[in-house]
């Protein structure tokens, strides 16, 4: 006779998986864990306790117990792309290690809106699957109709982004048939089979009845395919002028004008010849058509600027959240940097004591230069040369200090701006966000004052 229970209980005879079902409802679901139906609860539980413990005491630990027999989900055995939770080991974050109502012991269907989809309680943000214009069918069968929930990536296959289980648009086209009558006209019979169905339609759910995504190129918007495509020649795509920007200039003239005259033309333009390495030519789920959100279109090239916002404990409020182009023009521009004005202008435009700022900055307590600061006994004093005494309520915080009309002592070649002593992205010794990373402004003085 083996004793399964605290002393309380008294010993029962322990024959099946029918005993612990007794008292134990969680293995009495729809569906059952095989190893319970093959051998029982002494599959995975250890029925060896003391007087004072029940039979929760597991054969192995974590994911090493499932992988006992579902040894071919195991990590080590892909190179490919892991599910988190299976490369983390924690299986039971979407099976029941008993039994469900739901097919392959999951805990939640994967089908369904965001109250009953197990993928949603983690993918909870960035996945849109309810809309007022239409839903992804796929939808309604289950996330797993598009998604490989464990691996891909075995060995003699591919790997795709998203964990999904083939390309796009191959995925795409086993359902969608791209010689249909109704896939042609739609996209005025141009080839689609080597484009990407997703950087114009959301593959999960829309405002519009083709799922498009909601900034869509006049053109696009207006089914006005001819004013950019041509008739496809040698089943490809043929674009007016030949593509690039001179089919974009079309239309967009104001901007090669700007690009022309400009002194500093964006690096990118002069890379390709296409304006489509920033903006989507149909549809995007961005303001100004651009294929990512803005900050991080930009950093996709800007790695270093992209690097401050993980490292630097302080960042400039508009260049991480209202977006790089508050300060940087995308196009050109007649100042360096690209910058919508020089650096002292630009910066004032916020930093003044009756400008609201952009994004979450709040007003520094600066004025405009040309301007003057009132302290204290009505004194008026220049705004290039600062004087900060005691009880000031606006000025720049150091005493006497000129910020413009000097050539900067640690750049000679350069005049003395706010980025002299400010780094205009982010910055780790305090929020004033010095050029030194130190709390203390020493070091930065030093620099020039030596």
């Amino acid at each position: 006779m083996r004793k399964i229970h605290p002393s309380k209980i008294p010993p029962q005879q322990f024959q099946n998986a029918k005993f612990c079902a007794a008292c134990h409802k969680s293995v009495q679901g729809k569906f059952t864990h095989s190893a319970i139906q093959a051998t029982g609860c002494v599959s995975c539980h250890d029925l060896k306790t003391q007087d004072d413990q029940t039979v929760t005491s597991l054969v192995e630990r974590g994911n090493a117990l499932c992988l006992t027999c579902h040894s071919d989900k195991s990590s080590a055995e892909t190179k490919g792309r892991m599910h988190s939770p299976v490369a983390e080991g924690e299986c039971t974050t979407c099976h029941n290690p008993h039994s469900s109502a739901n097919k392959n012991l999951l805990i939640q269907p994967t089908s369904g809106g965001p109250s009953e989809n197990l993928c949603l309680t983690c993918h909870d943000t960035g996945v849109q699957v309810a809309a007022k214009g239409s839903r992804h069918a796929a939808l309604d069968l289950g996330c797993d109709t598009c998604h490989v929930t464990h691996k891909t990536g075995d060995a003699g296959q591919q790997e795709f982004a998203f964990h999904l289980s083939a390309s796009v648009p191959d995925l795409c086209l086993t359902c969608h048939d791209a010689a249909g009558p109704e896939i042609k006209k739609a996209h005025a019979n141009q080839p689609i089979t080597k484009t990407n169905c997703t950087s114009c339609h959301n593959p999960h759910a829309g405002e519009s009845a083709k799922l498009t995504y909601g900034f869509a190129h006049p053109p696009f918007a207006e089914r006005q395919c001819d004013a950019c495509h041509e008739a496809p020649k040698d089943n490809k795509i043929a674009l007016v002028e030949g593509g690039g920007r001179a089919l974009c200039y079309l239309c967009h003239d104001a901007i090669q004008s700007q690009i022309a005259s400009a002194k500093q033309v964006h690096g990118v333009f002069k890379q390709a010849d296409t304006c489509t390495n920033c903006h989507s030519p149909h549809a995007t789920a961005y303001p100004q058509h651009l294929k990512q959100p803005l900050v991080a279109l930009c950093e996709s090239c800007h790695a270093q600027q992209a690097e401050q916002q993980t490292t630097k404990k302080f960042l400039h409020p508009p260049a991480f959240q209202a977006g790089c182009t508050v300060c940087h023009e995308p196009h050109a521009s007649d100042y360096a940097g690209r910058l919508r004005a020089g650096i002292n202008e630009l910066c004032m435009s916020c930093h003044a004591s009756d400008a609201q700022g952009e994004a979450s900055s709040d007003p520094k307590n600066l004025v405009l230069f040309g301007g003057t600061v009132r302290l204290p006994g009505d004194y008026l004093a220049s705004v290039k040369r600062l004087p900060l005494r005691k009880g000031a309520v606006a000025g720049h915080p150091m005493a006497n200090h000129p910020v413009e009309g000097k050539a900067d002592p640690s750049n000679p070649e350069k005049p003395l701006t706010c980025v002299a002593c400010h780094n205009p992205h982010a910055g780790n010794g305090s929020q004033r966000m010095f050029v030194t990373e130190t709390r203390s402004s020493s070091p930065l003085c030093i620099r020039c004052h030596k």
